[in-house]
């Protein structure tokens, strides 16, 4: 790096182009608290609009934060999931409404 760049201990680097006004962010990718984040993905089920999603292990504790995010790959349809009932080993997802054909995911990160 020249030197008005950073490099942290960790092997991230932020690069500043004054030339060009660019800042470049190197060494970093995916979660920097990945040993604190768990990813998934979860299939759902045709025939219903609730779901209990049980985590790949149980946690020491309930987690600080839980995201679901949608995933359609097939056509223009959009479910809602909204989040309730969470603790060590799961949650549920409530869906905007019944799922109607096989194809949709949620992609769910866990944050603990």
């Amino acid at each position: 790096f020249p030197s008005n760049d950073i490099k942290g201990s960790l092997g991230i680097g932020i690069g500043v182009d004054t030339g060009t006004n660019t800042i470049t962010i190197s060494g970093a990718s995916g979660y920097f608290e990945s040993e604190n984040t768990i990813g998934f993905s979860y299939s759902l089920p045709i025939g219903n609009d609730t779901f209990y999603i049980q985590y790949p292990y149980i946690l020491s504790s309930n987690p600080r934060s839980i995201s679901c995010i949608f995933q359609n790959q097939l056509n223009n349809m959009i479910y809602y999931p909204s989040i309730s009932n969470i603790d060590k080993t799961g949650f549920y997802v409530n869906l905007s409404d019944v799922v109607s054909e096989n194809g949709y995911y949620l992609n769910i990160n866990i944050k603990k």
